[in-house]
């Protein structure tokens, strides 16, 4: 189950475009010339959420219009935001944090998401390329890396639920080594820029 902060926000990518058809509706990704079909509670959700409303107060609107169970429309619209955030539809609206040097926090507790801003293109089975139009840095990843980047793209996530998340999909991965590579991954993607901690989740 996934179970996130009911005050994160969301809204469309700019190169977003919905056109809806009575029960059905067609998003356009301008970037990618790709279409993607989707339902008419998967349109409310989008109007939602582009509207500045909170995932909590999404889900509400959901329950109250459709009378539906809450937990089962939650879980639903964990997986939509999900499943758009990694097809390029949607991005979080978040304010990252760069830590003071010097600061002290608890590094367990820190909560990574990816930057919005930052474009990323998936190369078929060899990985991916991170580009920062701000710096102008570019980053390669591996396929481990794109399993990563993908899983920090719609939440923010701990480095423990970065570590369990590649446990589970990667087989044949040494234990010991895992936490120090996610590690030193991590560190990489938060100093140039790819990702940040996010300020404030309430």
């Amino acid at each position: 189950m996934l179970v996130q902060n009911n005050n994160l926000q969301y809204k469309l990518c700019d190169d977003i475009s919905i056109e809806c058809f009575g029960e059905r509706s067609l998003i356009f990704l301008a970037s990618r010339l790709e279409v993607i079909e989707i339902n008419v509670v998967t349109r409310q959700v989008l109007e939602l959420l582009n509207s500045n409303k909170k995932l909590g107060e999404v889900v509400s609107i959901i329950v109250k219009d459709f009378k539906v169970h809450e937990k089962e429309v939650a879980e639903d619209i964990f997986r939509v935001i999900d499943d758009l955030c990694r097809q390029g539809v949607l991005k979080p609206v978040v304010q990252l944090k760069k830590r003071m040097r010097g600061e002290k926090v608890d590094k367990e507790l820190i909560k990574y998401i990816a930057d919005p801003g930052i474009s990323f293109r998936e190369e078929n089975s060899d990985g991916g390329i991170l580009f920062n139009v701000d710096t102008n840095n570019l980053y390669i990843i591996n396929t481990v890396g794109v399993l990563i980047w993908k899983f920090l793209l719609p939440y923010p996530r701990t480095k423990l639920e970065v570590i369990s998340h590649i446990m589970e999909k990667c087989e044949n991965v040494p234990d010991d080594q895992i936490e120090e590579d996610i590690s030193n991954f991590l560190k990489n993607l938060y100093i140039a820029g790819f990702i940040g901690e996010v300020c404030d989740e309430t």
